[in-house]
């Protein structure tokens, strides 16, 4: 089964299953192999591959959901996100809930070891919960959040630097980004992170043999660099090897591999700096 079929059948199964009981699905995130949704009233329900528990059904009993069961242990969401075996909520309150493999340190709770529920992202401090979080992005294998002060903090893998912390190992607690300050957003790729910065002004970090980073070069980086040529970001959102920024103008401008023609230039090239898409109509104002 393609995976574009998985993923409709997989809406659909949602849909079905949420309409009559939980209320309306307010967002949605999804990986390779799983979704998960917050519900109107904050809860979270996962479906599809449960092989390390990214769910939120007990390890031992399911391997696959084909229904959207609920994740105990989430205190009131806000948002969701997917990785490739793991998912982690935004809670009121500012604390991120995780749950699902945590091999490389993915959960950011202080250890590697795989829980059977959920479990809190520790601070930079271990036994220190993570408290002041106000955004949140998780790419395949790592994970960022912005807190309140404006920082940005990641944590998981960092074999391309996507943790932006200088150091390049893997983390498994929250890790402030070096040289970051007036964060109000961030975006998470494949190996690859990006902040929106309260300026407009947007910095990337990681992996960069897609030009991912759009700051013109093939060189990954593991501390933030500055992308040219945006000053009016309005809100940002990164693919797997791309990142795209809706600006105060209403247009939007991508970067990075462009094989599908994801940038939405009318070309399939590559764009190693920011590019304009083709017009997408008036008031575009968000990603």
């Amino acid at each position: 089964m393609t995976r574009a079929r998985t993923t409709t059948l997989a809406i659909i199964t949602l849909l079905a299953a949420l309409a009559p009981t939980a209320g309306s699905a307010e967002v949605l995130s999804f990986s390779h192999s799983n979704g998960c949704a917050v519900l109107e009233n904050g809860a979270i329900n996962c479906w599809g591959s449960n092989e390390y528990g990214q769910t939120g059904a007990p390890l031992d009993q399911e391997v696959l959901v084909f229904g959207p069961t609920i994740v105990s242990g989430v205190g009131q969401a806000t948002s969701v996100g997917t990785g490739q075996y793991f998912a982690c909520a935004l809670e009121v309150g500012g604390t991120v809930a995780c749950w699902g493999d945590n091999s490389g340190g993915y959960l950011g709770d202080g250890s590697y070891a795989t829980p059977a529920s959920t479990t809190q992202l520790q601070g930079p401090a271990q036994n220190e919960p993570f408290t002041t979080a106000v955004r949140l992005s998780i790419g395949e294998s790592h994970g960022c959040v912005v807190s309140a002060e404006g920082e940005a903090y990641c944590w998981g893998k960092n074999s391309r630097g996507q943790l932006g912390d200088g150091i390049g190992k893997r983390r498994n607690l929250a890790t402030k980004v070096e040289g970051l300050d007036g964060v109000v957003d961030v975006a998470t790729g494949r190996s690859h992170s990006c902040a929106l910065l309260g300026s407009g002004e947007v910095s990337c970090w990681g992996a960069n043999d897609k030009d991912q980073l759009g700051d013109g070069s093939f060189t990954d980086s593991d501390t933030p660099v500055s992308v040219p040529n945006i000053g009016n970001a309005q809100s940002i959102a990164a693919g797997s090897h791309h990142t795209c920024v809706a600006l105060a103008d209403g247009s939007v401008r991508c970067w990075g591999k462009n094989h599908y023609g994801q940038l939405g230039d009318n070309t399939y090239t590559h764009r190693l700096t920011p590019t304009q898409t083709e017009s997408l109509g008036d008031n575009r104002t968000a990603v």
